[in-house]
C-alpha cells in the first residue's frame, strides 16, 4: 500500500511541478517528489544497514552536485563554439545524455559495492 502512495504521488507531484509555474510551488513540488520517491523504496531502505544508507547518501550528494557542476559548465562551453550555430541545442542534448551516462558507470560500482558489502555482513 506504501508503494502504491509512493508511486501515485510521485507521478502527480512531478506533474503539478511540470505544468505550475510558481517557483514556491515548484519548490514544494519537488520536495514532494522527494518524500513520495522516499515512501516507494521504503521496504529497501529498511533492509539497509546504517553504514550503507550513510555511504549511498554521501554518493547521491556528491554526484548530484558534479553532475550540475560538469552539465552547466558543457553548456557554456558548447555555446561558445561558433561553427555549432544552429545545431546547439542537438549538441547540448547529446552532451548531456553523455555524462549522465558517464556519470551512471561509477555510481553503479559504488552501488554493486556496497549491495557486496551488505551481503557479506548478513
Amino acid at each position: 500500500m506504501i508503494e502504491k502512495i509512493g508511486l501515485y504521488g510521485f507521478l502527480s507531484s512531478v506533474l503539478l511541478n511540470i505544468f505550475l509555474t510558481d517557483n514556491f510551488v515548484s519548490d514544494l513540488m519537488s520536495i514532494a517528489s522527494f518524500v513520495f520517491i522516499l515512501l516507494y523504496l521504503w521496504d529497501l531502505i529498511k533492509k539497509d544497514t546504517v553504514h550503507v544508507l550513510v555511504l549511498k547518501g554521501i554518493t547521491v550528494v556528491i554526484s548530484a552536485f558534479l553532475l550540475a557542476f560538469v552539465i552547466m559548465e558543457g553548456q557554456k562551453f558548447i555555446s561558445s563554439f561558433t561553427f555549432l550555430n544552429g545545431w546547439e541545442t542537438l549538441a547540448k542534448i547529446v552532451y548531456i545524455l553523455f555524462v549522465l551516462i558517464l556519470i551512471s558507470i561509477p555510481i553503479s560500482y559504488i552501488n554493486n559495492k556496497l549491495e557486496n558489502v551488505k551481503k557479506e555482513t548478513s
